[in-house]
């Protein structure tokens, strides 16, 4: 496979915590791995004395932010706000970065970024 797929916090919080159906999903998809900058900050600001969370942060590929996605995350917290179905900011950057960088999801928060798959989220 080619697809670029970013890790969302729970998925990488899941990992640390050596989660068994985690690692076999990630296994299974064998891909190089990334994440956004918002991600790291979630993870590495709840962080636990757990070992090897920075080398596994320091491991993953960066979806840069750029100017185009911090104009989408704010048109889709409009388009939100507009329909009365707000979520957590930073949610809707990760999705905007996702979406700006042609990447999949894969999170174990599907239900709440359902939501966003109407603006371009693809979802794993």
């Amino acid at each position: 496979m080619d697809e670029k797929i970013c890790l969302d916090s729970d998925i990488i919080i899941e990992f640390l915590k050596k989660n068994e159906k985690v690692k076999e999903k990630l296994d299974l998809l064998n891909e190089t791995f990334y994440t956004t900058p918002i991600n790291i900050f979630e993870v590495w600001y709840g962080k636990s004395k757990q070992e090897g969370i920075r080398g596994l942060l320091d491991n993953l590929k960066i979806i840069s932010t750029t100017k185009e996605m911090g104009f989408l995350s704010a048109e889709i917290m409009e388009k939100l706000r507009n329909k009365g179905e707000l979520i957590e900011f930073r949610d809707v950057i990760i999705a905007a970065s996702c979406i700006n960088s042609n990447s999949s999801l894969l999170t174990l928060n599907k239900k709440h970024f359902e939501r966003l798959t109407k603006f371009g989220l693809k979802l794993i």
